[in-house]
Protein backbone atom coordinates (compact mmCIF):
# COMPACT_ATOMS: atom_id res chain seq x y z
CA UNK A 1 0.00 0.00 0.00
CA UNK A 2 1.51 3.29 -1.48
CA UNK A 3 1.92 5.80 1.43
CA UNK A 4 -0.50 9.06 1.22
CA UNK A 5 0.99 11.91 -0.03
CA UNK A 6 0.87 14.96 2.21
CA UNK A 7 -0.63 17.85 0.55
CA UNK A 8 1.91 21.05 0.78
CA UNK A 9 0.20 24.17 2.25
CA UNK A 10 -0.59 26.38 -0.33
CA UNK A 11 1.11 30.02 -1.02
CA UNK A 12 -1.52 31.71 0.15
CA UNK A 13 -1.81 29.95 3.34
CA UNK A 14 2.03 30.07 3.84
CA UNK A 15 1.47 34.56 3.11
CA UNK A 16 -1.13 34.40 5.34
CA UNK A 17 0.55 32.57 8.51
CA UNK A 18 4.15 35.21 7.32
CA UNK A 19 1.47 37.76 7.71
CA UNK A 20 0.26 36.80 11.10
CA UNK A 21 3.80 35.90 12.72
CA UNK A 22 4.27 39.40 11.72
CA UNK A 23 1.72 41.04 12.84
CA UNK A 24 2.50 39.28 16.47
CA UNK A 25 5.93 40.57 16.41
CA UNK A 26 4.68 44.18 15.12
CA UNK A 27 1.97 43.78 18.17
CA UNK A 28 4.55 42.50 20.13
CA UNK A 29 7.01 45.75 19.52
CA UNK A 30 4.32 48.01 20.19
CA UNK A 31 3.43 46.16 23.44
CA UNK A 32 6.66 46.79 24.43
CA UNK A 33 6.80 50.46 23.44
CA UNK A 34 4.17 50.97 25.68
CA UNK A 35 4.95 49.85 28.48
CA UNK A 36 8.36 51.41 28.22
CA UNK A 37 6.23 55.03 28.06
CA UNK A 38 5.62 56.06 31.57
CA UNK A 39 2.76 57.57 31.38
CA UNK A 40 -1.04 56.56 32.57
CA UNK A 41 -2.73 55.15 29.29
CA UNK A 42 -6.52 54.41 28.73
CA UNK A 43 -8.20 53.40 25.53
CA UNK A 44 -11.56 54.70 25.83
CA UNK A 45 -14.23 54.22 23.55
CA UNK A 46 -17.22 57.22 21.93
CA UNK A 47 -19.56 56.30 24.77
CA UNK A 48 -16.52 57.42 27.42
CA UNK A 49 -16.48 53.50 28.52
CA UNK A 50 -13.01 52.44 29.93
CA UNK A 51 -12.27 49.89 27.59
CA UNK A 52 -8.03 48.83 28.81
CA UNK A 53 -5.51 51.18 30.87
CA UNK A 54 -2.04 51.34 31.49
CA UNK A 55 -0.64 52.41 34.95
CA UNK A 56 2.68 51.84 36.87
CA UNK A 57 1.50 52.89 39.93
CA UNK A 58 -2.16 52.54 41.01
CA UNK A 59 -2.31 55.37 43.50
CA UNK A 60 -1.87 57.63 40.27
CA UNK A 61 -5.39 56.68 39.35
CA UNK A 62 -8.83 58.44 40.32
CA UNK A 63 -10.37 54.77 41.37
CA UNK A 64 -9.34 51.27 42.47
CA UNK A 65 -7.65 49.96 39.18
CA UNK A 66 -10.23 47.06 39.36
CA UNK A 67 -13.31 49.29 39.15
CA UNK A 68 -11.88 51.09 36.12
CA UNK A 69 -12.34 48.87 32.79
CA UNK A 70 -16.34 49.58 32.14
CA UNK A 71 -17.00 52.05 33.78
CA UNK A 72 -17.48 55.74 32.51
CA UNK A 73 -14.90 58.73 32.43
CA UNK A 74 -18.29 60.78 33.73
CA UNK A 75 -18.17 58.16 36.75
CA UNK A 76 -14.60 58.38 37.85
CA UNK A 77 -14.48 62.27 36.62
CA UNK A 78 -15.55 65.45 37.64
CA UNK A 79 -18.11 66.83 35.68
CA UNK A 80 -16.04 69.31 33.97
CA UNK A 81 -13.31 67.46 33.26
CA UNK A 82 -14.88 64.67 32.00
CA UNK A 83 -16.84 67.02 29.24
CA UNK A 84 -13.75 68.52 28.58
CA UNK A 85 -11.76 65.38 27.44
CA UNK A 86 -14.92 63.97 25.58
CA UNK A 87 -15.01 67.41 23.66
CA UNK A 88 -11.14 66.57 23.11
CA UNK A 89 -12.25 62.97 21.66
CA UNK A 90 -14.79 64.14 19.52
CA UNK A 91 -12.00 67.08 17.69
CA UNK A 92 -9.63 63.92 17.95
CA UNK A 93 -11.47 61.39 15.84
CA UNK A 94 -12.97 64.15 13.50
CA UNK A 95 -9.04 66.07 12.71
CA UNK A 96 -7.34 62.57 13.52
CA UNK A 97 -5.10 64.87 15.23
CA UNK A 98 -3.44 65.49 18.62
CA UNK A 99 -5.57 67.45 21.19
CA UNK A 100 -4.08 68.57 24.82
CA UNK A 101 -6.06 69.42 27.34
CA UNK A 102 -4.58 70.10 31.56
CA UNK A 103 -6.34 69.44 34.59
CA UNK A 104 -6.77 68.67 38.11
CA UNK A 105 -8.16 65.64 40.65
CA UNK A 106 -7.93 64.18 43.56
CA UNK A 107 -5.96 60.67 43.18
CA UNK A 108 -6.07 57.31 44.94
CA UNK A 109 -2.86 58.41 46.97
CA UNK A 110 -5.03 60.74 48.55
CA UNK A 111 -3.88 64.51 47.05
CA UNK A 112 -5.06 66.50 44.32
CA UNK A 113 -2.17 66.60 41.39
CA UNK A 114 -2.21 68.11 38.08
CA UNK A 115 -1.84 66.41 34.76
CA UNK A 116 -1.56 66.90 31.18
CA UNK A 117 -3.80 64.59 28.71
CA UNK A 118 -2.70 63.76 25.35
CA UNK A 119 -6.00 62.46 23.28
CA UNK A 120 -5.73 61.01 19.85
CA UNK A 121 -7.58 58.94 18.31
CA UNK A 122 -7.02 55.27 17.78
CA UNK A 123 -10.06 54.16 15.52
CA UNK A 124 -13.70 55.04 14.63
CA UNK A 125 -15.02 54.25 18.01
CA UNK A 126 -12.50 54.93 19.88
CA UNK A 127 -9.55 57.06 21.21
CA UNK A 128 -6.69 57.21 23.03
CA UNK A 129 -5.64 59.33 26.27
CA UNK A 130 -2.27 59.84 27.49
CA UNK A 131 -1.74 60.98 30.67
CA UNK A 132 1.80 62.72 32.66
CA UNK A 133 1.36 64.15 36.03
CA UNK A 134 2.84 67.87 35.69
CA UNK A 135 2.53 67.93 39.60
CA UNK A 136 5.96 69.41 40.13
CA UNK A 137 5.92 71.19 36.60
CA UNK A 138 3.23 73.30 37.85
CA UNK A 139 4.14 74.05 40.97
CA UNK A 140 7.21 75.04 39.83
CA UNK A 141 5.94 77.35 37.47
CA UNK A 142 3.18 78.86 40.04
CA UNK A 143 6.84 79.34 42.35
CA UNK A 144 8.36 81.30 39.56
CA UNK A 145 4.91 83.48 38.98
CA UNK A 146 4.93 84.21 42.61
CA UNK A 147 9.09 84.74 42.58
CA UNK A 148 8.08 86.90 39.35
CA UNK A 149 5.02 88.99 40.85
CA UNK A 150 7.48 89.65 44.06
CA UNK A 151 10.23 90.65 41.83
CA UNK A 152 7.85 93.24 39.84
CA UNK A 153 6.71 94.39 42.97
CA UNK A 154 10.38 95.16 44.64
CA UNK A 155 11.32 96.31 41.17
CA UNK A 156 8.17 98.95 41.31
CA UNK A 157 9.09 100.08 45.01
CA UNK A 158 12.88 100.72 44.32
CA UNK A 159 12.07 102.85 41.34
CA UNK A 160 9.65 104.69 43.27
CA UNK A 161 11.85 105.03 45.83
CA UNK A 162 14.44 106.17 43.39
CA UNK A 163 11.79 108.30 41.93
CA UNK A 164 11.46 110.03 45.15
CA UNK A 165 14.88 109.87 45.76
CA UNK A 166 15.57 112.08 42.69
CA UNK A 167 12.82 114.40 43.38
CA UNK A 168 13.70 114.81 47.11
CA UNK A 169 17.96 115.36 45.40
CA UNK A 170 16.84 118.02 42.87
CA UNK A 171 14.11 119.77 44.97
CA UNK A 172 16.37 120.32 47.85
CA UNK A 173 18.20 123.77 48.27
CA UNK A 174 21.30 121.90 49.32
CA UNK A 175 23.77 121.65 46.63
CA UNK A 176 25.18 117.52 46.29
CA UNK A 177 27.45 116.50 43.88
CA UNK A 178 28.71 112.89 43.11
CA UNK A 179 32.64 112.14 42.35
CA UNK A 180 34.84 109.57 42.47
CA UNK A 181 38.04 108.71 44.34
CA UNK A 182 39.67 110.76 42.09
CA UNK A 183 37.42 113.51 42.31
CA UNK A 184 36.09 113.43 39.20
CA UNK A 185 31.92 114.64 38.85
CA UNK A 186 29.74 111.57 37.87
CA UNK A 187 26.92 113.54 38.53
CA UNK A 188 25.21 116.81 40.53
CA UNK A 189 21.97 118.02 41.15
CA UNK A 190 19.31 120.58 39.83
CA UNK A 191 20.29 123.42 42.94
CA UNK A 192 23.99 122.73 42.22
CA UNK A 193 23.45 123.26 38.28
CA UNK A 194 20.83 126.66 38.65
CA UNK A 195 23.50 128.40 41.15
CA UNK A 196 26.48 127.70 39.24
CA UNK A 197 25.56 127.64 35.88
CA UNK A 198 26.71 124.68 34.71
CA UNK A 199 24.29 121.97 32.54
CA UNK A 200 24.50 118.41 33.91
CA UNK A 201 23.54 117.39 30.52
CA UNK A 202 25.16 118.57 27.24
CA UNK A 203 28.32 119.80 28.75
CA UNK A 204 31.81 118.04 29.64
CA UNK A 205 31.07 118.94 32.87
CA UNK A 206 31.29 115.14 34.24
CA UNK A 207 34.70 113.88 34.16
CA UNK A 208 36.73 116.66 35.27
CA UNK A 209 37.72 117.69 39.42
CA UNK A 210 35.06 119.02 41.54
CA UNK A 211 37.64 122.21 42.91
CA UNK A 212 38.54 122.66 39.28
CA UNK A 213 34.52 123.34 38.48
CA UNK A 214 32.75 124.56 41.86
CA UNK A 215 35.58 125.72 43.91
CA UNK A 216 37.10 129.48 43.65
CA UNK A 217 40.59 129.16 41.98
CA UNK A 218 42.34 130.58 45.32
CA UNK A 219 40.66 127.60 47.25
CA UNK A 220 41.66 124.71 44.64
CA UNK A 221 44.90 123.43 46.41
CA UNK A 222 42.87 123.53 49.61
CA UNK A 223 40.10 121.91 48.61
CA UNK A 224 42.34 119.40 46.84
CA UNK A 225 44.24 118.52 50.10
CA UNK A 226 41.26 117.57 51.62
CA UNK A 227 39.44 115.79 49.48
CA UNK A 228 42.79 113.77 49.37
CA UNK A 229 42.49 113.47 53.52
CA UNK A 230 38.71 112.72 52.86
CA UNK A 231 39.54 109.43 50.84
CA UNK A 232 42.22 108.62 52.98
CA UNK A 233 40.46 108.59 56.53
CA UNK A 234 36.92 107.42 54.83
CA UNK A 235 35.28 109.38 57.22
CA UNK A 236 33.61 112.86 56.44
CA UNK A 237 35.65 116.06 56.73
CA UNK A 238 33.86 119.39 56.62
CA UNK A 239 35.49 122.93 54.92
CA UNK A 240 34.06 126.16 53.36
CA UNK A 241 34.89 127.12 50.05
CA UNK A 242 33.84 129.97 48.07
CA UNK A 243 31.86 129.12 44.67
CA UNK A 244 31.91 130.96 41.51
CA UNK A 245 28.37 131.44 40.08
CA UNK A 246 25.89 131.92 37.08
CA UNK A 247 25.49 135.49 38.65
CA UNK A 248 28.83 136.32 38.09
CA UNK A 249 29.34 136.45 41.96
CA UNK A 250 31.11 134.33 44.52
CA UNK A 251 28.86 131.98 47.36
CA UNK A 252 30.80 131.12 50.60
CA UNK A 253 29.44 127.24 50.62
CA UNK A 254 29.79 124.90 53.41
CA UNK A 255 30.59 121.43 51.94
CA UNK A 256 30.59 118.07 53.63
CA UNK A 257 32.36 115.29 52.03
CA UNK A 258 31.09 111.41 52.78
CA UNK A 259 32.12 108.45 51.62
CA UNK A 260 29.67 105.94 49.91
CA UNK A 261 28.81 103.00 47.38
CA UNK A 262 27.18 103.47 44.29
CA UNK A 263 24.06 101.11 42.70
CA UNK A 264 27.36 98.95 41.26
CA UNK A 265 29.10 99.07 44.62
CA UNK A 266 31.30 101.50 43.47
CA UNK A 267 33.64 103.51 45.66
CA UNK A 268 31.88 106.97 45.57
CA UNK A 269 31.97 110.64 47.24
CA UNK A 270 29.19 112.38 48.39
CA UNK A 271 29.77 116.09 48.62
CA UNK A 272 26.60 118.39 49.62
CA UNK A 273 27.06 121.61 50.64
CA UNK A 274 24.81 124.57 51.79
CA UNK A 275 25.07 127.99 51.08
CA UNK A 276 26.31 130.07 53.87
CA UNK A 277 26.93 133.60 52.01
CA UNK A 278 24.31 135.03 54.27
CA UNK A 279 25.07 133.82 57.54
CA UNK A 280 28.40 134.80 57.17
CA UNK A 281 27.53 138.02 56.06
CA UNK A 282 25.72 138.40 59.07
CA UNK A 283 28.35 137.03 61.08
CA UNK A 284 30.93 140.03 59.62
CA UNK A 285 27.99 142.21 60.36
CA UNK A 286 27.88 141.52 63.94
CA UNK A 287 31.38 141.55 64.17
CA UNK A 288 31.52 144.93 62.48
CA UNK A 289 28.63 146.02 65.59
CA UNK A 290 30.74 144.71 68.06
CA UNK A 291 33.62 146.62 66.94
CA UNK A 292 31.73 149.83 66.37
CA UNK A 293 30.07 149.38 69.58
CA UNK A 294 33.74 148.52 71.40
CA UNK A 295 35.02 151.16 69.68
CA UNK A 296 32.01 153.79 70.82
CA UNK A 297 32.24 152.36 74.20
CA UNK A 298 35.77 153.27 74.16
CA UNK A 299 35.61 156.83 72.93
CA UNK A 300 32.45 157.01 75.70
CA UNK A 301 34.76 155.93 78.33
CA UNK A 302 37.64 158.42 77.28
CA UNK A 303 35.50 161.06 77.37
CA UNK A 304 34.27 160.72 80.45
CA UNK A 305 37.64 160.40 81.68
CA UNK A 306 38.75 163.99 80.58
CA UNK A 307 35.66 165.47 81.58
CA UNK A 308 35.83 163.94 85.52
CA UNK A 309 39.65 164.89 84.83
CA UNK A 310 39.30 168.35 83.70
CA UNK A 311 36.29 169.85 85.73
CA UNK A 312 37.43 167.67 88.82
CA UNK A 313 40.62 169.40 88.90
CA UNK A 314 38.61 172.62 88.60
CA UNK A 315 36.35 172.19 91.43
CA UNK A 316 39.41 171.50 94.18
CA UNK A 317 41.29 174.35 92.37
CA UNK A 318 37.97 177.04 93.39
CA UNK A 319 37.88 175.48 96.58
CA UNK A 320 41.24 176.05 97.55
Amino acid sequence: MRERDVEAPAAGELAAEDELRELLRSRARKRALIDAIPDLMFRIGVDGVYREFKAEDPGDLTADEESVVGRSVHELLPGGVAERLMAAATRALVTREVQEIEYRLPVVAGEERDFEGRVVASGDDEFVLIVRDITDRKRQEEELRRLSTELREQLAQLERERDFTRSVVNATPSYLCLVDAEGRIARYNASLELTSGHRDVGTNVRGRRFWDVFVSADACDSARGAFAALVDAREPIRREYGMPCADGGVRVVDWEGTPIRDEHGEARFLLSGVDVTVRKRQEEEVRSSRARIVHAADVERRRLERNLHDGAQQQLVFVS
